[in-house]
Order: structure tokens, then sequence, then C-alpha cells
């Protein structure tokens, strides 16, 4: 399987409007979750979403006169391998630099704690 390419962010806000939405979606589902964050014109949503498709985040189906959209590439599996290459090409592999990197970004301790709880519970469940 090839690497999930990285989104520009205009890309990545509409592919998170795509994810926030239930099965069958369709464009305007889409134009509706974008407007409580961005104003786009539903031309550009069109635009954003042809990328999408080219890239093989979604396919598109044209029914009728409406556009249902259908998700090839899960919120999982995008922010897993976006995790994947943030550690290995941004912080070199160093786990310890990710740590730091996290630290850094201001989480609070409650944040930092939920983490390593959450960490906890991941290695128990391999």
């Amino acid at each position: 399987m090839k690497p999930i390419t990285k989104l520009p962010d205009l890309e990545l806000d509409v592919m998170q409007a795509v994810w926030m939405c239930e099965e069958p979606i369709l464009r305007k589902d889409i134009e509706n979750a974008l407007k409580l964050t961005h104003r786009v014109a539903p031309t550009t949503v069109l635009t954003v979403l042809t990328r999408l498709r080219d890239k093989g985040f979604v396919s598109l189906e044209k029914i009728g006169n409406k556009l249902r959209i259908h998700v090839l590439i899960s919120r999982e599996a995008y922010q897993s391998e976006q995790g994947k290459y943030f550690l290995n090409r941004i912080c070199r592999g160093n786990i310890f630099a990710l740590g730091n990197a996290l630290c850094d970004a201001s989480l609070s301790k409650d944040e930092l704690q939920e983490l390593a709880e959450f960490i906890q519970k991941k290695s128990h469940d391999k």
C-alpha cells in the first residue's frame, strides 16, 4: 500500500468536514459542516472534493443533480500515517523529540497525564 498523501490545509479542512458527516454524504452536508469554521464557496468545495478524489481520499458519485461522497481513507488511517511522518521526518525517529514536541505544545498537566494513561493502555493492548 502506498503512503497516504499529506493534505494541504484547505483540502484537510474539507476532509475533516467529510469525516464529520455520516454516510451517505452529500456535498451540501460538507458545506454545512464547513460553515461552522470557514467561508468557502460551493464551487471551491467542489474543486477540493475533485482533488481529494484524485488523491484517493474519496469517491464521488453523481446522482441526478446531487453529488454523493464516499470516504475511502478514514480519519484514523490519515492520523496514523501523519503521526508516523511527524515522528520519522520531523523528529527523525527520535521518540524523545516527539515527547518534547508534545510537552512544548502547551498541553496541560491533565492532558499529558491523560496521554500517558492512553499510551500505557495501548501498550497493554498489543
